[in-house]
């Protein structure tokens, strides 16, 4: 089964675009990943930690039920506590992806991003528009 990573903003257009990419009959193990960050100025302590991973997993599971029900394949959801480019280098490091799902917000990948998905062999795939497997 082919793998896939998308790091979502949690908006309802994100799901609607993750929507659309879905009606593809390929079954696609898919890991959603909220990245997510303690409020400016706070501390990070051991309860600005909860509290923010708290909001963002109740954040994350509201988003979820707005995906399809029936997905060919399956949906994993995490959250990070990660700027998201750093969210997305850890996935690619530690984990083996076929595809990174990403959107128009997300085009502008750093170099470093851009070489680490050469290195992983992972497939950059843009969400907006046509749905295209365009090796990086």
């Amino acid at each position: 089964m082919k793998t896939a990573l998308y790091l979502t903003n949690c908006t309802a257009d994100a799901s609607q675009i993750l929507h659309r990419w879905s009606s593809t009959d390929e079954p696609v193990r898919l890991t959603v990943v909220y990245p997510y960050t303690i409020e400016t100025g706070r501390a990070l302590t051991k309860d600005s930690f909860h509290q923010a991973k708290n909001q963002a997993e109740t954040r994350l599971q509201g988003w979820a039920t707005q995906l399809p029900q029936v997905w060919p394949g399956e949906v994993r959801t995490e959250t990070l506590l990660a700027e998201p480019e750093l969210a997305a280098t850890l996935h690619l490091l530690l984990r083996g992806y076929d595809y990174m799902l990403v959107d128009d917000e997300q085009l502008g990948l750093s170099e470093a991003a851009s070489a680490l998905l050469t290195q992983t062999q992972t497939q950059l795939c843009q969400l907006c528009g046509q749905r295209t497997y365009a090796a990086v």
